[in-house]
Order: structure tokens, then C-alpha cells, then sequence
């Protein structure tokens, strides 16, 4: 039988069990669904020698608790005594190991008192740790050395790290046995990958970016979010307009009808001006019309008003013109030296609007976060999904110049910080800045693990401290760093080896500036 006794704040479970045996056999059954293993036990059974007492405390479900107190009688009939055990973790190197508490009563002469759930998981004794993960920047970084070692980076090796740090661990790494990345769930039910190394408690803590969902949650442990993502999308950056636009870039469409507007009421002005000027050259309205377009040019003009009419009109559409003549002199300077960009797509709304297509990787659920959406656009998204083969698959599509490609945002930004940034800093692909779809990010290890709540602890000042956000950014800048510096030190190779001269032939596109003025 077990009594189970609940309280607000506090869980405690007594199990009377004689048989050790059926006792780990109902603890098995009800562990799962039923118990909640950070509450204290008391297990009441009957063990006689310390190698069997430790393999009770080895035992699961008993190695996932925490607070625990195995009762046992004593072996001996005239002195009627319990013995108290509970197990350490990770002392000694070992996982679990055997503790005696004391025994009850206690012996006369012992007057201390009893700490019968001593604090545990505080110091792991520089255990070492199996953390299952695999290339995926910027949270998992694997470099090849020259010697054929890997060594580890990325962000979420750096919370690993100091939580090892934190806790007194280390750390093995390594990647999934199968070749796998995250896995895939069979039709067994099984996992493959990283996600069924961590289900089988084949490793203690796996990592590459694992969203914390409901569905996750219910085959494995995750700690507390370190980290909040967002979905984004990646576009081929748009190129410059054609340099030969460059007239029209210095005013905005509604200043040209503006000017144009004035330009056609200016020519009967001056027309109905002129009736007043002696002769007939004003008269004629191709005169007006040549007229009126010398004063937009600044060109001096060979007939000069004689009466005031006709000179306030000349005058004022003068001054105008110098005005405007200067504006744009020195703006199109300004736009012959600099290209005009085009404005990047930044939200769903420009990349319905846009004629690019759109698509996610044929695996991990990205689409059902649109299709369950009520949001109309959302579902505009979703309707218009086309799915690739991997990631390398979507920047492929992405590459060709008309497609958008939906993935984890610190992803694609540290993507195209490394791997599509020149030596001056200029990138191929743009990442959108408005993002959507918030995900909680976390570390996951095997359910109900032990130091799943030291873990969170720890986590937690890791977050508050703004660690996270500061190692992101060490990373990304690194990043542009290293690429920069391999993409100059490739053109100052292809210079030595080509033996490029440094002069230039000065063709008619490097005079548009001084043609301009």
C-alpha cells in the first residue's frame, strides 16, 4: 500500500512495501503519470546488506529521486532498530552512491539531530557529463583541428560550459551515434538522433536549438528558456537600380509632377504676360514654350521683359528654377557616387506583395505554427509554403534569387554574417527585421533527471545576468571578423597571383560626376 498526502506547497509520499522487489515494481507503474519525483519519500522495506541496499538506490525509478529516505529494519531480533539510508549523486565518481543517515531510535549516546533529506545535487564532484549535439551555428560550433580533433564552441556550449563551471562537471561532447542531427520519430514510436539519445538516457544533456514545446515536454525534460527566437526569413538582398535612373533618383515622384505642373501653367502665364510687351515675339506660343524652358535650364535669356508683368513672372519662376537646379545638381552628384538601394522585404506583408516564392525544410513543423493561426496573412503563408530539402536546400533556392527562406532568426543572422559577408562588410543575403513566431529555447536531458532543477537554477542567473545575449554577440562578431579576414586575404591572393596593375583606364562611368556639374 502507499499513502499519498497533499498539501499546497508540499508533496510527501510513504511507501510500505516488504518486498523490495514489488516495491520498485509499483514505484515503476505509478512514477510516470502519477508521481511527482521532486516531493520526499519515505520507502519502508526490507534489506539486509549494504550491496543490496545500493542496488535499491540504483535502481529506477529511485535514481531519479532526489529527496529520498529508505527505512530498513534491523537484522538483529533483541536490539529492535531502523536503519536510514538515502543515496549521493556524482560523489566519488559514481552516479549514485550509498549514504547511511543514521538509525532510529537513535543510539543514547548520539544527540545530534537527524537530517533525514540532506541536500543534494549542490557539487557534482567534477563528474563527467555526455552531451549529445552536432554542427549547427551559432549554438553549436565544431571545428577540425589540424590534427584531426574536434573542438567545441557556440552558445549553447557556453551555457553548458558554465553550468559545468557553476556545478562542479565536466563535459564530454559528443555527436549522435547514428549520424543523425535532431532524429526522427518512427512509426514504432521510437526517436533517432540527438532527441532519442536523450529519450534512452544514452546521454545526460543534449542540446541544437530545441524549441521547448508541449509535445517535447512529455518525452523529455527541458530546462527553463535561455533564450527567446523568432522565425525569420532570408532573401537574396536587392541589387542597386541601374545607374542610368540616376537622373530621376535627386526628386521623388511628387516633386517631378510638381515641376511638371509648373512648367505647363508657366507657358500660358508668360504667354498672357507678354500681350503687353511691344512687338509680337511673346505672342507666339512656341516662343513661350522655349522661353519657359530656358528659365528651367538657368539659361540667360536674349529677350528681356519691358513691362512689370511679364517681369514678376519671369522673376519669380527664376528664382524657382535656381533653386531646384541646385538641389539637384547636388543631389544627383550624391546619387552618382552612392547607387540608390532598394528597400528589402522586412515583413510577410512585403513578401506576399513582392512575386518571390517562400518555403520552409521539409522537417521540424515549421508550417503548423501558420496553419493553426487565425491571422489571415498567416494563413496566406501557409498556403504558399513550399518545402526543401534541408537547410542547404533553401539557400540554394534563396541563392537563385526568388525565394524566401523561413528558418530560427539568431540562425540565419549568424548564417549570413559567416558565410555571405565580404571583406568590407557588404552581404548577399538580407534577413528580415520584422520577425514572428516567439519560440522558448532550452537544454534538454532525460525525463525526470536529477539535476533538471539545479540546471534551471543556474539557468536562470545565467539570464539575468545577460550572459546569453552577450555571448550571442561576441559570436556574430567574431563571425563577420573571420569572414572578413579570409575574404580579404583571398583577394590579396588573387592580386598577387594575377599581377593585377594598379592602374585604371578612366571610362565615361567614372566622368558622370564631373559631366553633372
Amino acid at each position: 500500500m502507499y499513502l499519498q498526502a497533499r498539501r499546497e506547497k508540499c508533496v510527501h509520499y510513504v511507501f510500505l512495501v516488504s518486498d523490495p522487489v514489488s516495491l520498485l515494481s509499483l514505484l515503476d507503474v505509478l512514477y510516470y503519470n502519477t508521481l511527482d519525483l521532486l516531493a520526499k519519500f519515505v520507502l519502508v522495506t526490507h534489506l539486509q546488506s549494504p550491496s543490496s541496499v545500493l542496488s535499491f538506490l540504483q535502481a529506477s525509478p529511485i535514481n531519479k529521486m532526489t529527496k529520498m529516505l529508505l527505512v530498513t529494519p534491523s537484522s538483529t531480533v533483541d536490539i529492535p532498530r531502523l536503519h536510514l539510508y538515502t543515496h549521493l549523486f556524482f560523489v566519488g565518481k559514481e552516479r549514485v552512491s550509498l549514504m547511511k543517515v543514521g538509525a532510529w531510535p537513535p543510539a543514547p549516546a548520539c544527540s545530534s539531530t537527524l537530517n533525514w533529506f540532506p541536500q543534494k545535487l549542490t557539487n557534482f564532484h567534477g563528474f563527467k557529463l555526455r552531451a549529445t549535439t552536432f554542427q549547427y551555428p551559432p549554438f553549436t560550433i565544431l571545428e577540425r583541428g589540424p590534427a584531426g580533433g574536434l573542438t567545441y564552441g557556440g552558445l549553447e556550449v557556453g551555457i553548458l560550459l558554465t553550468l559545468a563551471s557553476a556545478l562542479n562537471f565536466t563535459v564530454e561532447i559528443v555527436e549522435p551515434r547514428d549520424g543523425e542531427k535532431w532524429g526522427t520519430h518512427l512509426s514504432n514510436g521510437t526517436w533517432t538522433g540527438a532527441v532519442g539519445e536523450t529519450i534512452r538516457g544514452e546521454t545526460d544533456v543534449s542540446f541544437a536549438n530545441y524549441f521547448i514545446t508541449a509535445d517535447r515536454l512529455k518525452i523529455m525534460d527541458m530546462t527553463r528558456p535561455y533564450y527567446i527566437d523568432y522565425t525569420c526569413f532570408v532573401t537574396p538582398k536587392p541589387r542597386p537600380l541601374p545607374q542610368y535612373t540616376a537622373v530621376t533618383w535627386p526628386f521623388q515622384v511628387s516633386v517631378w509632377a510638381a515641376v511638371g505642373v509648373a512648367g505647363v501653367v508657366l507657358c500660358p502665364a508668360v504667354h498672357l504676360a507678354g500681350r503687353t510687351e511691344p512687338g509680337t515675339w511673346f505672342l507666339r506660343v512656341d516662343n513661350c514654350l522655349w522661353y519657359v524652358l530656358g528659365i528651367f535650364l538657368t539659361q540667360p535669356q536674349q529677350v528681356l521683359p519691358q513691362w512689370w508683368p511679364l517681369r514678376v513672372v519671369v522673376l519669380s519662376a527664376s528664382v524657382g528654377a535656381t533653386v531646384l537646379t541646385a538641389v539637384y545638381r547636388s543631389a544627383l552628384v550624391a546619387f552618382l557616387l552612392v547607387p540608390l538601394p532598394v528597400p528589402p522585404i522586412n515583413s510577410l506583408q512585403q513578401l506576399l506583395q513582392s512575386g518571390l516564392h517562400w518555403g520552409v525544410r521539409d522537417s521540424g513543423g515549421w508550417e503548423e505554427w501558420f496553419r493553426n493561426s487565425l491571422d489571415p496573412t498567416s494563413q496566406r503563408i501557409a498556403a504558399g509554403f513550399e518545402y526543401v530539402s534541408g537547410i542547404e536546400g533553401g539557400l540554394t533556392r534563396v541563392l537563385e534569387g526568388n525565394f524566401a527562406f523561413m528558418n530560427s532568426g539568431t540562425f540565419l543572422r549568424y548564417l549570413v554574417a559567416s558565410n555571405f559577408t565580404d571583406g568590407f562588410g557588404v552581404t548577399k543575403l538580407h534577413v528580415a527585421k520584422e520577425c514572428f513566431v516567439p519560440f522558448r529555447i532550452g537544454l534538454a536531458m532525460p525525463r525526470f533527471s536529477v539535476f533538471t532543477s539545479r540546471f534551471n537554477t543556474v539557468v536562470a542567473r545565467i539570464v539575468e545576468a545577460g550572459m546569453v545575449t552577450r555571448l550571442f554577440q561576441d559570436l556574430l562578431d567574431e563571425a563577420v571578423r573571420k569572414r572578413r579576414r579570409k575574404a580579404r586575404e583571398r583577394e590579396e591572393g588573387l592580386k598577387t597571383d594575377m599581377h593585377v596593375s594598379q592602374t585604371t583606364v578612366l571610362g565615361l562611368y567614372h566622368l558622370q560626376v564631373s559631366l553633372s556639374t
